[in-house]
């Protein structure tokens, strides 16, 4: 492949380059002029991988994406994809789904984010409508809403059920929920370690200490261990938890 004209009139003489295919390919350095014909013809374009992890707030999982070497990005992405976002309200978040996503390198950011939220809402259907009946959620999103104060607030897996409970019983009983989360990702970027007692009387939609109640959006983005605990709370009256840090 050292010779640029010499490859030209081998692939001249195949009369295969009308079958290439347009991407980025990762290529081997010693790697041969068949071998590449064939590399480029099969499409086997590099492949990169974007990790939503379960609590992950959207701006972190966007600034991860445009991380990426080899992504085409948007100069407003969160804009252009609450457009595309039939879920999606003031902000994005909680609008993907935790998972690990393979795309070929040089894919458009909204492009890779539509997919996770795609694997989202297909989720969402089918366990809003397995889920336990006479939860006090008038839909998916508040649902979804709840499973982001679970992932939030759980230390494992067996946690969440138990969370939901507390969640879905102190919302029967009219009560405020009292969640640290919602006051944290309400403070934004003023918040800092640990929540202090004047943190709880800041006005804010989603202090849940103050108000009545889910927050009005997700906190985080989640997965699908926290979904299944929102619509299968265990059965159990618990109305308070202890969080062991």
């Amino acid at each position: 492949l050292q010779c640029q004209f010499c490859f030209a009139i081998y692939l001249r003489l195949l009369s295969r380059a009308s079958n290439f295919k347009a991407g980025i390919y990762q290529l081997d350095q010693n790697i041969t002029a068949p071998d590449l014909v064939e590399k480029v013809i099969n499409g086997d374009v590099l492949q990169q991988e974007l990790i939503i992890k379960e609590g992950q707030t959207s701006l972190d999982i966007i600034k991860e994406l445009n991380s990426k070497p080899f992504i085409e990005k948007s100069s407003s992405i969160v804009n252009d994809f609450i457009k595309q976002c039939d879920l999606c309200s003031s902000n994005m978040e909680g609008a993907l789904l935790a998972d690990t996503y393979f795309f070929n390198a040089g894919s458009n950011s909204i492009d890779v984010l539509q997919r996770s939220y795609q694997a989202l809402i297909k989720v969402l259907n089918e366990i809003w409508l397995n889920r336990q009946l006479n939860l006090p959620y008038k839909n998916y999103y508040e649902l979804l809403i709840a499973a982001s104060i679970i992932e939030k607030e759980a230390a494992n897996k067996a946690e969440k059920e138990i969370i939901s409970a507390v969640i879905v019983n102190r919302l029967r009983k009219n009560m405020r929920l009292q969640m640290d989360p919602t006051v944290i990702y309400g403070l934004g970027d003023k918040y800092k370690f640990p929540l202090t007692k004047k943190d709880l009387h800041v006005t804010s939609p989603y202090n849940t200490y103050l108000h009545k109640g889910l927050p009005p959006t997700p906190i985080c983005n989640v997965g699908l261990d926290a979904l299944y605990a929102a619509s299968q709370p265990k059965a159990v009256d618990y109305l308070y938890f202890v969080a062991n840090e």
